[in-house]
């Protein structure tokens, strides 16, 4: 026998079957759409709670590293247009050591540019 929809506990209250009357024998097909959705909230609440509990760490007045002599730079690349040569000029503002670039060799006239 098939079970009774919920809503139709009185007489006139629900004329046509509903839907929970058509998935009350597979209930357990929807369980895991529900882990899956508590799970995604779960995580979107704490990104949102270390959203705001997130502060910055200054820089120390005196760092224990010199750029110039402890800072290496590696940047591997397909690519030499405008926007490597801006990242390559914020690059040496810093003053690394050295700033290693791991590329094609056909990209090697391009980046010497």
């Amino acid at each position: 026998s098939l079970a009774r929809p919920v809503c139709c506990s009185l007489p006139r209250s629900c004329p046509e079957p509903t839907m929970l009357y058509l998935t009350a024998d597979r209930f357990a097909v929807f369980v895991p759409f529900g882990v899956i959705g508590f799970y995604r909230y779960l995580w979107y609440m704490i990104r949102v709670a270390a959203s705001f509990t997130y502060r910055p760490i200054p820089v120390p007045e005196n760092p224990t590293y010199v750029a110039s002599e402890d800072v290496t730079i590696v940047v591997p690349t397909i690519d030499a247009g405008e926007e490597f040569k801006e990242a390559a000029h914020s690059w040496l503002v810093g003053k690394p050591k050295e700033i290693l670039i791991i590329t094609e060799e056909r990209m090697l006239g391009p980046l010497q540019e």
